[in-house]
């Protein structure tokens, strides 16, 4: 770049929006032994029936959604000095969990030898690290330690590692790079564990994975949810399926992930996705003819322009200067016209082509041709419609058509599974802003951290009741459901008094990003961004169940009126929905709540723009929570 002398400008990305785009997973699960006995084949046993899991669910998202087929790979570091005999035991161990699995599927990338390496009667195949991602038919590669640089496999999804507990650094570095989304994109249809990776640690107690979390959290790089001693919590039986189905249903925002740089590519879009559902018939060609009926009667409407603009399309005009030598006089001897040439023409219909929008110009040219207009007139026309602006009356048309197809078929799309719904509703949006409206999807389980991290230790999290998922019967605090609020004590005072109250039929603890979480828009600068809400309660009003908003939040970060703003108005919008929504704070050691659903209280709280200003509103329109 220095010696084409060019300026190199230097964008950073900051890596929890890279985690936002979806291009990172989600989590990072650590599994370890809490106990001093061996367990290494017990770990590798259930590393194999973790990535048995996530191929069957790989599989099923490609059926489902069409998608990319993704072949997940289990990586395993082996000892440094491994032996023969204990090559033969991992190999036993992987063959009796999937017995289905090839030799060819079995792999290694050993530094030494570069090439098939021989275990006890069987031959492993040599696959080097930089061929190991492109490799689908590898489903277990074997390797010591040299994936850690200049390696990055984005289907690995599930790790064992043998090495020593000293190795903590290296293995933090090596599930960096086994982060990235295998599809550059977070899965928002089917099994959680498709955003996930999990790391089996068999020889690491307790105390040692704590090193590997800090060297996690030291790299600034990777900013993925870190679960340690994961637990999978299930739909809770004491919560009424109504209140399942008020979340599932519950209005929400997600990020616009298919941009188009027309209306009517949206529109063709719509039509081939709502046709592929069996939702409207013969769509893309009924949107095709939509459009050449509106050129149709745009071009009637507008004939007489139009002509002018024909002929003067097919003819130039050439005028004729003399000026004689050696004089500085000059002098008009008239003018001339002559037939456009046919180059000139073709050139004119082709920017025809690139200015109305997708296919239109050559779907109104062969429908010209078909009434009877030659090749020649037929360009010159859509060449005049392009000159002439018509590219805005055709997007009006497409947008026209799109509002059409929502208002007739929304009702039948928001009865369909929801891979379709995600398919086809943010095609039919057509407002302004790159947050789609949604609703929040329901999961069939909620896997949460049962332990953090505390200065060279870790420590149980505490577990609370009346969730909507709750730890399983037969493991440590079943019935309650794990809340890390080590970072706020505010929100461990808020959970106990929101769960004293006798009304309460169950909560969710909204997380923070997903198609899982009740996410709010707002605008921050010139930027479009999404709050996440912390906690969600369902109450039994009088037979009915109403939901409730609470958000403790820190009043000096500098978007915090923005995101109470934006709530305020989402409580307003979706009155019906929200009975009451409560932003929390503290003040002088004692928390205040501010009731979002107060007329007005949107604009007062868009003013509170720092500290001072918001905690004073506070103390004037807020109350004391308890």
């Amino acid at each position: 770049m220095r010696a084409a002398d060019r300026t190199v400008r230097l964008v950073e990305i900051a890596p929890g929006e890279v985690r936002e785009s979806g291009l990172l997973k989600d989590r990072i699960l650590l599994r370890s032994v809490g106990e001093s006995q061996s367990a290494d084949n017990t770990m590798l046993e259930l590393a194999v029936n973790d990535l048995k899991a996530a191929d069957k669910a790989w599989r099923t998202h490609h059926e489902i959604t069409g998608d990319r087929l993704v072949e997940p790979l289990l990586v395993v570091q082996v000892e440094p000095k491994v032996t023969e005999p204990r090559l033969v035991e991992i190999l036993s161990v992987i063959e009796s969990a999937w017995p289905d699995l090839t030799d060819y599927a079995v792999a290694h990338a050993f530094g030494d030898p570069h090439g098939p390496l021989r275990v006890g009667d069987r031959s492993i195949r040599y696959l080097p690290p930089e061929a190991i991602s492109g490799d689908d038919r590898a489903r277990v590669v074997l390797f010591k330690s040299a994936l850690t640089t200049g390696w990055d496999c984005p289907r690995a999804e599930v790790l064992v590692s043998f090495q020593g507990k000293e190795s903590y650094t290296e293995i933090a570095q090596l599930i960096g790079r086994l982060v990235r989304t295998p599809l550059a994109k977070r899965v928002d249809a089917g099994d959680d564990r498709l955003n996930e990776v999990a790391a089996y640690l068999p020889g690491f107690r307790t105390e040692h994975v704590m090193r590997v979390v800090n060297a996690l959290t030291e790299d600034e790089t990777v900013q993925v949810e870190i679960v340690v001693s994961p637990v999978v919590c299930g739909r809770s039986p004491n919560v009424p399926a109504a209140v399942f189905e008020l979340l599932d249903t519950l209005p929400s925002y997600t990020r616009q992930k298919a941009t188009f740089s027309t209306r009517t590519a949206q529109l063709m879009r719509l039509a081939a996705g709502l046709t592929e559902h069996g939702v409207e018939a013969r769509g893309s060609t009924k949107a095709k003819q939509w459009i050449v009926d509106q050129m149709r009667a745009a071009d009637g409407q507008h004939r007489d322009e139009l002509d002018a603009k024909v002929k003067d399309i097919l003819s130039l005009t050439v005028g004729t200067t003399m000026v004689a030598y050696g004089e500085a006089i000059m002098q008009s001897v008239g003018k001339s016209d002559a037939r456009t040439n046919e180059r000139d023409l073709d050139g004119y219909f082709r920017r025809a082509q690139r200015v109305l929008p997708d296919g239109s110009a050559n779907w109104y040219f062969n429908a010209l041709c078909d009434d009877g207009d030659d090749d020649v007139d037929a360009a010159a026309r859509l060449s005049a419609m392009a000159s002439l602006g018509f590219k805005d009356v055709i997007e009006e048309q497409a947008a026209e058509l799109i509002s059409a197809w929502r208002e007739r078929h929304q009702s039948e799309v928001s009865r369909r599974p929801r891979h379709i719904r995600d398919q086809i509703e943010p095609l039919w949006y057509l407002g302004g802003s790159p947050m789609l409206p949604t609703t929040v999807e329901i999961r069939d389980a909620y896997p949460a951290a049962t332990e953090r991290v505390r200065g060279d230790a870790t420590e149980g999290i505490t577990t609370y009741p009346k969730h909507l998922y709750v730890i399983p019967d037969g493991k440590p605090n079943a019935g309650g459901f794990p809340v890390d609020t080590s970072g706020s004590s505010w929100e461990s005072e808020v959970l106990q008094s929101e769960l004293s109250s006798e009304s309460l039929v169950a909560w969710y603890r909204n997380p923070s990003s997903g198609r899982h979480a009740l996410a709010v828009p707002y605008m921050f600068g010139d930027k479009h961004q999404l709050m996440h809400p912390d906690f969600l309660f369902w109450h039994n009003d009088g037979g009915i169940f109403t939901m409730d908003i609470v958000d403790p939040h820190r009043p000096d970060l500098s978007d915090t009126s923005a995101k109470w703003a934006a709530l305020a108005r989402y409580a307003r919008e979706h009155s019906d929905r929200v009975r009451r929504c409560i932003a929390v704070i503290k003040i002088s050691g004692a928390l205040r709540a501010l009731d979002l659903t107060t007329s007005g209280i949107e604009d007062r709280i868009s003013n509170a723009t720092n500290q001072n200003l918001m905690e004073a509103l506070f103390m004037s329109d807020g109350m004391a929570y308890q």
